[in-house]
């Protein structure tokens, strides 16, 4: 898939997306104006082999840009470990944990399993803003294991879910593709909650916006 330009300057399992942020360095305050898109990526996801069709999001670049900078570089893999000198992208990782009615989880570039992690910044890195807090269906934010612990590891909503807030970081909202993201949630999965056929981020693209736009900090249909 085609790549854009970027604009200059979690891991662990599914008890981590329910972790208390207590000492947190970011302050919980959400934000009264609605978000600005800076940035628009799209994930291309394959279900069991077969092309699933993509999730578009929009990205605020404004809210949280070390988080959004490391997101928009794992999705067009323009940096490597330093240690390993592997290429850091989100191509060929897997949603790997579904659960119905709560969210997506995925992106583990690491060991592709869940329990794995990685970032531009060499591992994890800091809670960086709990500016918005989660309206519903269709918001991405970074899985963690814990405070301060973001790596690569990111969800989607499916449903409401206010025991997150302000204990990970929302740094986008799904505008195009919410049907996929439902596919990803519907397909079955076993009893630890990993999808029965795979789902593969296969592609990736990204622009920076020259206009960019707010989105209402409202539930994604779909």
């Amino acid at each position: 898939m085609a790549t854009g330009r970027v604009l200059p300057a979690a891991f662990g399992a599914l008890l981590a997306l329910l972790s208390l942020c207590i000492g947190c360095s970011a302050t919980c305050s959400e934000m009264s104006n609605d978000p600005l898109v800076t940035n628009e990526v799209s994930l291309y996801v394959s279900i069991g082999g077969e092309p699933a069709g993509y999730i578009k999001f929009g990205i605020f670049w404004t809210i949280a840009p070390k988080t959004v900078l490391n997101f928009i570089s794992l999705c067009v893999g323009n940096t490597t470990n330093k240690e390993t000198g592997r290429v850091l992208t989100y191509i060929n990782s897997t949603f790997h944990r579904t659960i119905r009615n709560f969210m997506i989880q995925g992106g583990d570039i690491a060991k592709k399993n869940g329990w794995g992690t990685d970032s531009i910044y060499g591992g994890i890195f800091d809670d960086e803003a709990f500016n918005i807090i989660h309206h519903g269906p269709g918001w991405i934010g970074m899985a963690n294991a814990g405070p301060n612990t973001n790596g690569c590891q990111i969800y989607i909503t499916t449903a409401p879910t206010p025991w997150l807030d302000c204990q990970h970081v929302i740094f986008g909202k799904v505008i195009d593709g919410m049907n996929v993201v439902r596919k990803i949630e519907y397909n079955p999965t076993n009893r630890y909650d990993r999808p029965l056929k795979p789902v593969v981020i296969t592609g990736c693209s990204s622009v920076a916006l020259d206009q960019p736009y707010t989105v209402t900090k409202t539930p994604v249909d779909g």
